[in-house]
C-alpha cells in the first residue's frame, strides 16, 4: 500500500473524503419552512431550498407587472415563483418547489423554479 509522506496510508485518507462528498451531494437541498424564510431571508440569499405551500396566482394592481404567482402558506408568507410559465400549471394546488432563493429589500423574496411537482398523497 503506498502512504503519504507523513507514513499514514493514503488510500484511508481518500475514501474518507469520497465519502464526505457523495454524503454532502445526496442531502440535496434544505427543506424550509415558508414563515423561517419571511423571518430570516438573508439567512438563505443565494441557497437552493425546498419549499412546500400552495401556488397562488397574484393580480398586481401597479400596470406594468400584470400576474405573477407566489408560494404560500396558511399564514400568508409568500415567496415569488419564477419563471411565471414553470408556476401557472400548478396555481390553486399543494406543491413541492425547488429552486434557487434570492432576496432584496426592492424586489422582495423570490425563487428560481429548479423543479416543481405535486407531492405522493
Amino acid at each position: 500500500m503506498r502512504s503519504s509522506q507523513h507514513g499514514a496510508p493514503a488510500l484511508p485518507v481518500l475514501a474518507l473524503l469520497l465519502a464526505v462528498a457523495l454524503t454532502s451531494c445526496a442531502r440535496g437541498p434544505r427543506a424550509v419552512p415558508l414563515d423561517e424564510l419571511a423571518a430570516d431571508p438573508d439567512a438563505f440569499h443565494g441557497q437552493t431550498v425546498s419549499l412546500t405551500g400552495h401556488v397562488r396566482e397574484i393580480e398586481d394592481d401597479l400596470g406594468d407587472a400584470g400576474r405573477h404567482f407566489v408560494i404560500e402558506d396558511g399564514e400568508s408568507n409568500r415567496v415569488r415563483l419564477l419563471p411565471d410559465e414553470a408556476a401557472e400549471p400548478y396555481a390553486g394546488q399543494f406543491v413541492r418547489v425547488v429552486g434557487a432563493f434570492a432576496f432584496d429589500e426592492g424586489t422582495g423574496r423570490r425563487l428560481e423554479v429548479e423543479t416543481i411537482e405535486r407531492p405522493a398523497p
